[in-house]
Parts: structure tokens; C-alpha cells; sequence
């Protein structure tokens, strides 16, 4: 029997990863962090969130450019379910004011400000 990977084949992945993906920033109380991310996984992993300022409780949700309207209606979908949830940021232009369901149980953060955008290496 031959191995693939010893004659120098790799498998090819069942789809393409896409290239880019999409963000947003919510911000929500510092207690319900926890349950925001158990909330993620019951829906089945639609976006990786990521905690960017903990004193703040400002999370980013990272997840591929097909699945923004999913990730979309969760989000209204949770605010249900925390209060205080509130969309901080949206870094593709006129992404939170073109949707309907972005409104939906979301308010603006209080305060105005914006997430800082962060870079990688």
C-alpha cells in the first residue's frame, strides 16, 4: 500500500478557503463574554471571535465573506439574549446601516467610538 504523501501528493482541499474574511466589533458587559461565545458555538462556529480589549469587553467576530448575513442575523439574534450588545464597528463601508436585520434589537455603542483596527504581521 502507498502512501500519498510520501510520493509527494498532497489531498486537495474540499473547497477553497476564501481569500480575505470579514469582521466585526461588538461590544457588550464584561460578564456575558463567556456566554456570547457559547452562543457562537451553538450556531455552529459561523464567525471565530477573538476578545480585542478585555477592560472594555470589545470582541471581534472574524468569518468568511459568504456567511456575513448569517453572522449578521445571529448577532440580532443574541442581542436578544445579553443585554448591552451593541455593534461597535463594521469596517466594510455601509455594511451596518444596508441591512435590515442589523437593526434588529442592535443599538450603536453609546459612546460613538470605534474599535482600533488591528494588524497583523
Amino acid at each position: 500500500m502507498r502512501d500519498p504523501v510520501s510520493r509527494g501528493k498532497r489531498r486537495r482541499p474540499p473547497y477553497l478557503p476564501p481569500g480575505e474574511s470579514d469582521r466585526l466589533y461588538l461590544s457588550l458587559p464584561g460578564a456575558n463574554v463567556g456566554l456570547l461565545r457559547f452562543l457562537l458555538e451553538g450556531y455552529g462556529h459561523l464567525a471565530c471571535m477573538t476578545v480585542v480589549d478585555r477592560y472594555a469587553a470589545v470582541v471581534r467576530l472574524l468569518f468568511a465573506p459568504t456567511a456575513r448575513l448569517e453572522v449578521l442575523d445571529f448577532v440580532a439574534a443574541a442581542a436578544h439574549e445579553i443585554p448591552g450588545l451593541a455593534l461597535r464597528h463594521a469596517p466594510r463601508s455601509g455594511a451596518a446601516g444596508d441591512d435590515a436585520r442589523t437593526g434588529a434589537g442592535l443599538s450603536p455603542a453609546s459612546d460613538g467610538a470605534r474599535c482600533p483596527e488591528v494588524r497583523f504581521r
